[in-house]
């Protein structure tokens, strides 16, 4: 079962990438991980926030941590581990340094150390920070048996503006892989962080000026596929179609959306994928997602007969492969 919580987690880290335009600097920070130390830690590819749908959401609470302020002072988080962790490179030799299942003691110091917020004085870029930290979170995530509350700490996280967006971002990515991996603990502490990872992931759909929908969709959409009574489908359409429909949503926000309606066949998207396939003013990754996404739906065959004839040969070639799904000999695979 832990195979197919991997696989899980993998799917939603992949498509993530496609979908999102902000992932090409994280595949670079991957290769460098790999070039600089050979870690086989795993690192992950990243408002007007409105009202919880649940009446019953309490806020989480930022956990204090309990690093010592002479630690806080240090030059970075990982010289918990290291005093040599002062740079890039130390802090990859730290955390490899670091067993495969953690001591309670080595535990809560990486759990306090991924809630210190990037320093322009650290010595490292924050692309780089952030690096560290998904691998740190990812690590403590991979412990057997790591508290429920730690979901707390990612779903505190995402909600303070005195973090990175893009970390806030990561957070949201956490909490889906937190829930997998408590899907089957019993006990009430599991279900109020799994209740927890939910509706911060739905009130993160609703911050529509960053590309914090996507991810959220993209994880909410394992947990319904996971399991339905959890979050019906039903409900994750609306929210795709909400996105997909709101102008104001963000580019990459809508890239996710317009994909996800294609694959789910939500015929409801169709009129807006047609409106940004025929706007030249529409950007080029949108448009593009837009006319694939005709196809997908098998619909505005006319408006893709003329997008074929497009100057541009991507966009040709696109609106080419989607009119091959209007073809009455296409089988199509669902």
């Amino acid at each position: 079962m832990r195979i197919l919580k991997v696989k899980y987690f993998v799917a939603f880290a992949l498509t993530a990438t496609v979908v999102l335009i902000i992932a090409y600097a994280v595949c670079s920070l991957i290769n460098k991980l790999r070039q600089d130390s050979g870690s086989n830690l795993s690192v992950l590819r990243s408002p007007v926030i409105q009202t919880f749908p649940s009446a019953d959401y309490q806020p989480p609470q930022v956990r204090a941590t309990r690093v010592s302020s002479s630690s806080m002072e240090l030059f970075t988080p990982y010289m918990l581990f290291a005093l040599d962790a002062t740079n890039y490179a130390g802090c990859i030799t730290a955390l490899r340094s670091l067993p495969a299942e953690l001591t309670p003691e080595q535990f809560e110091k990486l759990r306090d150390a991924i809630t210190i917020p990037f320093d322009p004085s650290m010595p490292f870029k924050l692309l780089e920070f952030n690096g560290l930290r998904n691998a740190a979170a990812e690590f403590l995530l991979q412990q057997p048996d790591f508290p429920s509350d730690l979901l707390l700490d990612f779903a505190a996280m995402h909600e303070d503006p005195g973090q990175d967006p893009v970390w806030r971002d990561y957070c949201l990515q956490m909490l889906t892989t937190g829930w997998l991996n408590l899907a089957e603990r019993s006990g009430e502490e599991s279900s109020k962080a799994r209740t927890l990872s939910v509706q911060v992931l739905e009130k993160a759909v609703n911050a529509r000026a960053h590309p914090w929908p996507g991810t959220a969709l993209l994880g909410l959409r394992l947990i319904s596929d996971n399991d339905p009574t959890v979050f019906p489908p039903e409900s994750l359409n609306r929210l795709i179609l909400d996105v997909v429909t709101d102008h104001l949503s963000s580019e990459s926000a809508r890239l996710t959306a317009l994909r996800l309606a294609g694959e789910r066949c939500l015929a409801e998207a169709s009129a807006t994928a047609e409106a940004l396939a025929l706007d030249p003013a529409t950007a080029p990754m949108l448009r593009l997602c837009a006319v694939a996404t005709l196809g997908d739906l098998e619909t505005g065959r006319s408006t893709l007969e003329t997008i074929v004839t497009s100057s541009d040969p991507t966009l040709c070639a696109i609106a080419t492969q989607a009119l091959q799904n209007h073809d009455p000999q296409h089988v199509k695979q669902r």
